[in-house]
């Protein structure tokens, strides 16, 4: 099915709205998997509900495949896509997204309010509010201890090796990374790589996004997603909490 369309902004990337005609055609989903084709490009995606909208993200990657930009009216065409998606992410960023979903369900069961954030290089942090009268060392032993705690309940995701080709596709959580000689990226920092990537913070369901990236986010696009989400990071700043006993 062909429709014509105008590329939006849509989160740091871009999107088109899938007319409701369309979208009944392509049937009864919710989220209905689709091919898309633009210009002689083609890739797979979803279908996307959005304030009100049903909308077909367009990633960088795909608007530079594309030959399209921001504000371009053009040709796309759709077709409903139900064949099997065996989805391989690199064997470092796999286990970074099972190491913060293992982590979020710690979190969770222990109703600790915590903030995931990309690094904006290679991998995914999380940053814990914690009441002021707590000291380095009783933070550091508490977050050791949650790391080993969900390492001995889900042995399948978490290693403790620190050569990531002996990990055999687990995640170190690396607790070390509480230490007075480290130094940890700063939210909304630029880091030194191609394009400045941001670290940036994150919900816990934008884990499940399949374009999602550490570097996702640069300082040409992090200005849209803040007007859009606001900042991420600012209850993280304003919330005390007691870290509970895990034993």
């Amino acid at each position: 099915m062909k429709f014509r369309a105008t590329v939006i902004p849509s989160g740091n990337a871009t999107a088109v709205e899938v007319p409701a005609k369309v979208l009944a055609a392509l049937g009864p989903q919710g989220r209905p998997p689709v091919a898309i084709t633009i210009n002689g490009h083609t890739w797979r995606s979803r279908v996307a509900a959005m304030r009100g909208q049903h909308l077909i993200g367009i990633s960088a990657a795909n608007r530079t495949a594309a030959g399209i930009a921001e504000g371009d009216a053009i040709e796309v065409d759709v077709v409903l896509d139900d064949a099997p998606r065996d989805v391989e992410l690199p064997a470092d960023l796999a286990a970074e997204f099972k190491r913060n979903t293992a982590a979020r369900t710690a979190f969770e069961h222990l109703q600790i309010v915590a903030r995931p954030k990309l690094t904006g290089r290679r991998g995914i942090q999380i940053w814990v509010p914690a009441a002021g009268d707590l000291t380095f060392e009783n933070t550091r032993a508490w977050v050791e201890e949650l790391s080993r705690t969900v390492g001995q309940v889900m042995p399948e995701l978490v290693s403790w090796r620190w050569q990531v080709s002996d990990r055999r596709g687990r995640a170190r959580l690396d607790y070390t990374q509480n230490a007075i000689n480290k130094t940890l990226i700063a939210p909304y920092s630029p880091r030194p790589a191609p394009g400045a990537p941001v670290s940036a913070p994150i919900d816990w369901d934008e884990l499940d996004d399949p374009e999602l990236a550490p570097d996702r986010w640069t300082i040409r696009t992090i200005g849209d997603r803040l007007a859009r989400h606001g900042d991420l990071f600012r209850p993280v700043l304003r919330r005390d909490q007691t870290l509970p006993r895990l034993r």
